[in-house]
């Protein structure tokens, strides 16, 4: 929940034991903590959820970017190598989700 906040990490330490009563000062509900397993259960409803990156560009600006930050995870020699990458990476995130 503090991730989803806007709160950086110097104001963690105070921030989290009062997250939850912040959100339902602020807004008069409690936090959705089911957020983004709701959007992505729409999204499959809708046929709508997310596919590959089509564009040779978007695969090497965010292979680039991986490489400049020192990531092995997110460098794509090639596009058979991205669509392995693409596979893994949305079942570990549908996984996480509790999404079949």
């Amino acid at each position: 929940m503090i991730d989803d906040a806007g709160l950086c990490r110097f104001h963690r330490g105070w921030a989290e034991p009062v997250l939850e009563k912040l959100y339902i000062e602020a807004t008069g509900m409690g936090p959705n903590k089911n957020l983004y397993k709701e959007i992505a259960e729409y999204s499959i409803k809708a046929g709508a959820e997310p596919m590959p990156w089509e564009s040779r560009r978007a695969r090497d600006v965010v292979s680039t970017m991986a490489r400049e930050i020192g990531s092995k995870d997110w460098g794509f020699e090639d596009y058979e190598d991205y669509i392995n990458w693409w596979r893994k990476f949305k079942v570990t995130v549908d996984k996480g989700l509790e999404i079949n």
